[in-house]
């Protein structure tokens, strides 16, 4: 089904904000415990999600040093070093977590735009299609703000979003769904075979 809607530069309805050069974090100031998550695009998942029992802890004044990269429930989240351009969407935060240099937290700012929506334009074939023809030149592929806000984003109606979110969404917790009884099926048939296959 096809669908109307204008389209604008990112720069128009969102903000970018990432850690900046003189903020920059050394791997000496991970933790392995604290109350600070810290988010690398390590960190993301196949599902577009973030594995927050998979990051490390920074400090309280690591932390609180840009509050602006302080994730918020609703945030998204895109790579723009190495790994170019892989999404997360913050449905939950389990605690306060903050970004190294490595990552984008993109937050709508004019409402035309919902994040969900956004979410799902970003993982579709669109963008990486235009990653691939914009990244920067160089043994390291980096995505700028500056490229970025270059990106055009279409906007369609707030009821046209709404259904094309509902339905990605169903998608996705039917995938998930599979994914899981899929993991279930693969555990149950390897505890069969071993234990059809072991002789007195």
């Amino acid at each position: 089904m096809l669908y109307f809607a204008i389209f604008c530069l990112f720069r128009r309805s969102f903000t970018l904000k990432a850690r900046i050069g003189w903020q920059g974090l050394t791997k000496k100031e991970y933790l392995p415990d604290g109350e600070y998550k810290l988010i690398t695009g390590t960190d993301f998942t196949t599902n577009n999600t973030i594995d927050f029992d998979h990051c490390v802890y920074v400090s309280k004044e690591r932390y609180e040093q840009d509050p602006y990269i302080q994730i918020k429930e609703d945030d998204v989240l895109i790579t723009k070093d190495g790994t170019l351009g892989k999404i997360a969407y913050i449905s939950e935060l389990p605690m306060p977590a903050t970004l190294n240099g490595g990552v984008f937290v993109v937050r709508g700012k004019t409402g035309e735009v919902t994040q969900r929506f956004l979410k799902h334009y970003l993982i579709s074939n669109n963008f990486k299609n235009w990653i691939e023809q914009n990244h920067t030149a160089g043994s390291i592929m980096h995505l700028t703000q500056k490229l970025l806000e270059k990106f055009n984003i279409p906007v369609p109606s707030p009821s046209t979003q709404e259904d094309i979110v509902s339905t990605l969404d169903a998608f996705e917790q039917y995938i998930s769904k599979l994914e899981r009884l899929i993991t279930l099926r693969e555990k149950q048939y390897a505890y069969y075979r071993e234990k059809l296959l072991t002789f007195e």
